[in-house]
């Protein structure tokens, strides 16, 4: 996990070598490490892919909230729309709070995309 102006960017995403190809698509907007197991000396917040879903997880939980890579990958897809409605202008950096009681899949693209 990494900042930017002061706010906290999950930048790296931890994958088994078998969930590499799965991940790929991602490459443009994290690091991608590859680990036999989830990292023990993460900090923070970090992304872990395994052959099925992509996790956001915390330092030390054992478990994350969850999405699919396809589902990620196409809510990305169609990230255009998501950051006109939060209202991004082009070349301005602007602060969005996903408050929804969802698994934060839209925080996650706005974070891949820079927003």
């Amino acid at each position: 996990m990494s900042c930017r102006e002061g706010t906290p960017v999950v930048d790296l995403l931890y994958c088994l070598p078998d969930a590499r190809a799965r991940v790929e698509p991602l490459s443009s907007w994290f690091r991608i490490v590859e680990a036999p197991s989830p990292p023990e000396e993460a900090v923070g917040f970090y992304l872990w892919a395994d052959a099925e879903h992509l996790e956001l997880r915390r330092a030390g939980e054992r478990r994350g909230a969850f999405v699919t890579v396809e589902e990620l990958a196409r809510r990305s897809a169609q990230g255009g729309d998501l950051v006109r409605a939060c209202g991004v202008a082009a070349g301005r950096r602007t602060a969005v709070l996903d408050v929804m009681a969802g698994w934060g899949v839209d925080a996650l693209v706005l974070a891949g995309l820079g927003r």
